[in-house]
């Protein structure tokens, strides 16, 4: 039997509850969630949880402000998928933000 495997992404919310948060914000977040995929190319599968700060500076890019995971392999993929990501530098409410993601990666049996 083959094991798959998969992430499952909760913002920490330490700027601002998702309650309070605009629709871009929002968005913002649902895109995290949905383009944050489980590194395939591990050699190992491994259950582990990424604690990651990341700020989205004016450009619309994103600066790792820190990540933390026992797993060297699985923090640098994270940190690439994340820094890769694309957005809306016309999108104000993300701009200059600092968000805190905890991502769960785990295999399923």
């Amino acid at each position: 039997m083959r094991a798959s495997v998969k992430l499952l992404a909760a913002s920490l919310f330490l700027i601002s509850s998702i309650s309070f948060a605009g629709n871009g914000e929002r968005t913002f977040r649902k895109l995290i969630n949905s383009k944050i995929m489980y590194p395939l190319h591990l050699s190992q599968k491994v259950e582990t949880e990424v604690y990651v700060e990341f700020t989205v500076l004016e450009n619309a890019e994103i600066r790792i402000d820190s990540i933390a995971c026992p797993n060297e392999e699985v923090c640098s993929s994270i940190a690439d998928q994340l820094t890769s990501l694309k957005f809306d530098a016309n999108n104000k409410e993300i701009i200059n933000k600092t968000f805190a993601y905890k991502f769960k990666l785990e295999v399923e049996k």
